[in-house]
Parts: structure tokens; sequence; C-alpha cells
């Protein structure tokens, strides 16, 4: 179960947040209210259904009359006859990559007259940039819009059986435009990042070490003062470390890095910074947490706050008070932080663990309202499995984004096996089957092509359940030495569990088991030697062999996913309210027909430390990880807490901002707590 009631506002509300100029005020699907008149005012329904349906179809045409405008009119006119879509996008990807060059040239030739060309310089990429955002939130939107009328149907249904309405109005909806062109869209898309790759992969390599610091010292004395408090904290870290057993160490999570809750560089990392990372896992730390946004040029950045107005060192700066995802990551490099480094790419914190130990992973948290940032990370873990493996886990209070997120990287993992050769176990069969790509489809340049590319859908479950038949499969592969022991007498089931098929567009399923998007029966897939089920840790397409190394490599790069939870009031729609007194809604949120993440990350409260407290987390444990954050400042932080979370309540993952009360009995070289 999903609230996307909740997720819809939430996109609104973020909508409305925007300061950005450029924006196509993207129509939604007024969900919350057609879902009232299914239970208010029933005789309403279909008109709003089709009022709705109509004006989602006028904003594809809108928006896309406007983008393919934009790239023509850049096209030479010798090029523009009869050109096709592929052809047009590269062919203005390459007048603007020309462009840049022309303009770099003048550039050169004018120094010595002291012209400025700085901002003519960049605008040709950026303006191949703003396309591909244009294009990727308008195909977001439609798929939201596609998947909002489809449930909004199957609601209608469920509750006027004797008059249903899917038959009337699904074929309108799989026929209309918004519908059919969001394959031409995910073409386009694919299209232009190819083309962007190159230069985007440069742009994620820069080094922290073009900055300089920024701050000045009176003098040596107040210079050396900083650098002995600098390490003195260090010291008292690395000693924090080894005084704590390893199977309470390899639990404790560094809130946003080892970093300092009053924004004070001049003690340890401001947090979210590359350096903040290095040092946690470098004095021995397992785990840290951070926040990542999307920029308007599609780099993954880390960020907890909407704005830089917080960290930034230039505080009257005209980018200080703009949305982090309005930004392009250029804009944000003429930003400096106030420890005079930009905010670092996710991408560069992955390279950071992945050189510094195998035991140095990283948690991300995914804002609510920002399914573009999953399917970007997504793509992320797909194209860097072995950055990937430094990913602990992925989490969100939006839990349609998570479910979105299971489908997403488990399709990735299902297509590669797709796209392999699949030994048989069954001695009367060839020694091997190979299963075909997922579809077919025509290239933008007219070229057949096959493609295991799917097309991403709002919403991966519930339209498909899973055989009840299928056997629990055996665990998977762990990056970690010492995998987490959730109990002290595991049941046969530690995590929460996914089921098979989660890799369709659902719209496009069938009632096929196969899991593949083929039209293979139950035993015809048996007889290849697959089987789907359900996994002790993540679930996955998994061989009937246990040996089989090839399903082992397909998602060992899988981490775990989580649905972040609140106690108190929730501040948005889409946050699920649970408390350790009745925690019986949770196995609900987590599993749907397609699958099942691995567990909930639960807002603290003080009752968790008592024996019925932790006794309903112990309890918890057995079916599903669990995780606990507070709010820094308000709630306990300190090694008793802790303690009494992880060995009383079985918890395994528990936030920490590190502060130096963390245990007192951990001295300073200066003897001060």
């Amino acid at each position: 179960m999903v609230n996307f009631g909740g997720h819809l506002r939430v996109i609104g509300e973020e909508q409305q947040k925007s300061g950005d100029a450029d924006d196509d005020n993207l129509y939604l699907v007024p969900y919350n209210v057609m879902k009232e008149h299914i239970y208010v005012e029933p005789s309403l329904f279909p008109n709003a259904w089709q009022q709705a349906l109509d004006m989602a179809c006028q904003d594809v045409q809108r928006v896309l009359t406007s983008l393919w405008g934009t790239v023509f009119t850049v096209i030479p006119p010798a090029e523009v006859r009869g050109c096709l879509l592929g052809n047009a996008l590269e062919l203005y990807v390459q007048q603007q990559q020309a462009l840049s060059t022309a303009v770099e040239g003048a550039s050169v030739s004018q120094e010595d007259n002291n012209i400025d060309t700085e901002t003519a310089h960049p605008v040709s990429h950026q303006d191949c940039h703003k396309v591909l955002n244009r294009l990727s939130r308008l195909h977001a939107r439609q798929i939201t819009n596609s998947e909002a009328l489809r449930k909004l149907v199957k609601k209608y249904d469920k509750r006027y059986s004797e008059a249903p309405l899917s038959g009337k109005f699904l074929p309108a909806l799989y026929a209309s435009s918004m519908f059919t062109s969001q394959s031409m869209m995910e073409n386009c898309i694919e299209t232009l990042r190819a083309m962007l790759e190159d230069k985007d992969d440069q742009d994620g390599e820069d080094d922290d070490r073009r900055w300089k610091p920024l701050q000045r010292y009176d003098s040596e004395t107040a210079h050396d003062l900083v650098i002995e408090s600098r390490s003195d904290e260090l010291e008292w870290l690395r000693r924090l470390v080894t005084s704590i057993p390893t199977n309470l160490l390899e639990r404790l999570v560094a809130h946003r890095g080892f970093h300092h809750v009053q924004d004070r560089n001049d003690k340890r990392p401001l947090e979210n910074s590359l350096a903040a990372y290095e040092i946690a896992w470098t004095s021995g730390l397992y785990l840290c947490e951070c926040d990542v946004v999307l920029t308007r040029d599609e780099k993954l950045v880390l960020a907890h706050d909407e704005d830089f107005q917080r960290l930034a060192l230039e505080s009257g700066h005209a980018n200080t008070t703009r949305r982090v995802s309005d930004l392009t990551f250029r804009e944000l490099l003429a930003m400096p932080l106030k420890s005079g480094v930009r905010p670092p790419l996710l991408i560069d914190v992955l390279r950071s663990a992945h050189a510094i130990s195998e035991h140095a992973q990283l948690i991300i948290e995914i804002k609510p309202g920002s399914p573009s940032t999953a399917y970007a990370l997504a793509r992320l873990l797909q194209r860097h499995p072995d950055l990937a493996a430094a990913v602990a886990m992925i989490m969100s209070f939006d839990s349609v984004i998570m479910h979105r997120l299971h489908a997403e990287l488990y399709a990735g993992v299902a297509t590669t096996i797709v796209d392999n050769t699949i030994y048989s176990s069954h001695s009367n069969l060839a020694t091997t089957t190979t299963i075909p790509r997922m579809s077919s489809r025509v290239s933008l340049n007219g070229q057949l092509t096959t493609s295991h590319r799917r097309l991403i859908s709002m919403d991966h479950f519930g339209t498909l359940g899973m055989s009840s038949s299928s056997p629990p499969l055996h665990d998977h592969h762990h990056r970690h030495s010492n995998s987490w022991n959730l109990s002290s007498s595991p049941p046969p089931t530690l995590h929460g569990g996914h089921h098979q098929n989660h890799h369709h567009h659902p719209i496009m399923m069938t009632t096929s088991t196969s899991g593949l998007g083929l039209d293979l029966s139950q035993g015809e897939l048996d007889a290849a030697g697959l089987e789907f089920g359900r996994a002790g840790s993540r679930g996955n397409l998994q061989r009937l062999e246990p040996e089989n190394e090839m399903t082992k490599k397909q998602d060992s790069w899988i981490p775990k996913l989580m649905l972040l939870t609140v106690a108190n009031p929730p501040k948005k729609p889409c946050e699920m309210r649970v408390s350790v007194t009745d925690l019986s809604p949770v196995d609900s949120w987590l599993q749907t027909n397609q699958g099942s993440l691995d567990g909930v990350y639960l807002q603290f409260e003080p009752s968790m430390t008592t024996p019925e407290g932790a006794a309903a987390l112990r309890e918890l444990s057995q079916r599903h990880l669990v995780g606990i954050w507070g709010y820094s400042g308000k709630d306990p932080d300190d090694y008793n807490t802790f303690h009494c979370l992880v060995e009383q309540g079985n918890v395994t993952f528990v936030n920490t901002d590190l502060p130096t009360h963390f245990r007192k009995e951990i001295l300073k070289r200066s003897g001060t707590v």
C-alpha cells in the first residue's frame, strides 16, 4: 500500500515553490479531488475524468510543440526538410557545440580588449541541458498523470462494480497522445543523454583542489588554534571508534557525515561535504548518511536544504536563495560553501568510499516528491555497479518513490539477465537457453533495433500478483565481511523480501507470471531454469542452482530499500505516521503485489528505550530491517541510547550527529569532554 494521493500533493507543492521562470507550468491531474467525487458525488466523476485526460493531452501538445520549435530553430535550413527526430536532436547538439567553440575562439581573440564573454561561453551547453530538463519533466509528469487516471478508474470500478468504466476509459487513456508519446519522449531523453554524456562525465570529475581556502586568519596563533582544534576532533573520533565493538559500530550511522551541527567548519567539516565522509570512513566508521538532490542539468549533488542560504560562503549571492534543483552544476561551482569548497557530486563521494574500504558505505535519502532524483540514482547505480556496492541503503519519506525505485532497480537486474545467456539446470534441454530481449522498436533514425529499455511507469505494483507456490530463496552475497545479525535467533527470513515481476511497465503487463514481459508460461520458465520468489534479503531473479554465480553478480549491487516514517504529525502529505506503541501498519506500507521494501526507518520516541518499546522493535526486526532517526539537539544522542536500541531493540541503523558528549568517557587531548 502506498500513499499515492499524498505523493501527488507533495509534487504539487514542490511545483508551487519553484521560482523557475522557465517552468512549463505542467498540468497535474487533481487526483484527490476526483477521488472524493468517487465517494461523495460519483455522477461528477466521468466528466471530471474525461476533462483531466483532455487537459493532460493538451499539455503534452503545448510543451512538445514548444520544445521541437526550439530544436528546429537552431538546425540549418538545408537540414530541416524531412528531418527525423533523432537526427534533429543530433543536429541541435552539434550546432550548440559549434556555437560554444566559436564563442570560445572569440573570447581568446578579445582578451587583450578586456571584453567579457563569460556569460556567452556557457550558454550553448546550458541550452542543450535545458531541452533535456524540460523533456524529462514532461515525461515524468505524463507518467504521473497516466497512472493517476488509471488508479482513479480502478477505484471507481471497485466501488461501483455494477457499472464499471474501465472498458470505456482505459482504451481512451492508452490511445491518448499523453500515453503514446511517453515512449517517444523516453527515446529522445536517452538520445540527448548519450550525446551529452561525455561532457557531463568530465564535469563530474572536477577536483576540489581548484578551490583555494577562502578564510583568512588574523595571526599565526589563531591559525594554530584552529589546526589544533581540528586535530583534537579527529583524535576524539578515532578514540570513539576504537572504543565501540565492531558488531555495534556497524550499526552506527554518521548523520550527514562527521560534521558540526552548528555549521562551523573551524573544528569539523561542513555537513554533506566530501571531507565529512572521508574523515568518517578513514577513521573507522562504517556508515554515513547523506541527502541528494538532482540539479537542473541532471547532476546528483549532496544537499539537505532546499537551497544553500544556510551554508553558502557569500550569503548575499543571488543563487543562495534559489532551489538547488533549479540550479545547474556550473552555477553551484560559482557558489562555494563556508569551507571554501563546492557541494560534492554523489559519484565523487561513492568513489571515495570505494577507494577507502569495502566497509565504507553510504545511506542515501531521497526527498519526497522528487521521482526524477530516484530515476537518476537508479541510472547511476546501474551504470556503476562497482560504486553501487558502496551504497548500503536508500530511503525516503515518500512510499511511492521507494516502491518505484524498487521496481526500477530490479528491472535493471531482470533485463541484464535477459540480455545474457541463461544456463539450464535440466539435462533434457539444450546446454543454453537464450531469452530474447523485452521489446523491439523503431529507432529515432528510422532503423529497426531491439532494446530491453522499458517504459518507466509511475507505479510498478498492484497490477500483477505473485505465485504463492514460489519457494524462498537463499540470501545474496553481501559486501560486508561481517553481515548484519538481525536477531540472536534468526527467523527463516531475516529481511523483508521482494516478489517477482518487478520490471514490467505495469500498464502493459499480462497475466503471465514470467516476469520478463514474454509470453511464456510458468512451466516454460521453470524448464529454462528460472524461478521467481521471495528472497531472504532483497528478493531477485535467482537460478535454481544455489551456486550460480551469474545471478549473484546481477543483483549484488542493489542496496537495501527502506521507508522513512514520522511519529509526530506529518509535515508533508506523503509522510507515514506510526508509533512504537502500534507498529501494525508497517507491513502493509512496505508490501505491494510487486514486492516489498527491506524495512522501515522510524522516528525516535522516548518509549523505545523502555522494555515494552524495545520488545516492539525487536518483534518488528524479525520481519524487516529497522532504523531510528531523531532531531538534532532535541532527541537523545548518546552511546547509552544507541546501545539500548541496538542490544534491546535489535535495531540495524541508528543515526547520530556524533556530539562530543556521545560517550563522555572519551576525552579530547585538551582534557575537556
